[in-house]
């Protein structure tokens, strides 16, 4: 019988404050958590601090991302997340009004 892998995402807060206090609650949690999770870990964008973005997008189930920064405007589309630029975004608008592309 194969078993999925069980995913599991671990905040910023909790690597920082683990790797500070090795004996901490915190700490034990993420051992704890790498032992039994798989950590998940979406590299969309070539700068992983625009990662947060498309998260946010998909999670409001927003369909456009508009962005002027030229590493999350290289993505495109991920997942039904359009990234356009601020003058593509007028464009766009310009010709079908509605917000619902």
């Amino acid at each position: 019988m194969s078993h999925e892998p069980a995913y599991i995402v671990i905040d910023t807060n909790v690597l920082i404050s683990a790797g500070l206090l090795p004996q901490s609650t915190t700490a034990q949690a993420l051992a704890v958590a790498v032992t039994h999770f798989v950590i998940a870990q979406a590299s969309i964008s070539r700068d992983k601090t625009d990662d947060k973005f498309l998260s946010l997008a998909m999670d409001a189930g927003a369909t456009w991302v508009i962005s002027g920064d030229l590493d999350l405007k290289e993505v495109q589309s991920y997942k039904g997340v359009e990234v356009v630029s601020p003058a593509q975004f007028l464009d766009r608008m310009q010709a079908h009004p509605d917000p619902h592309p």
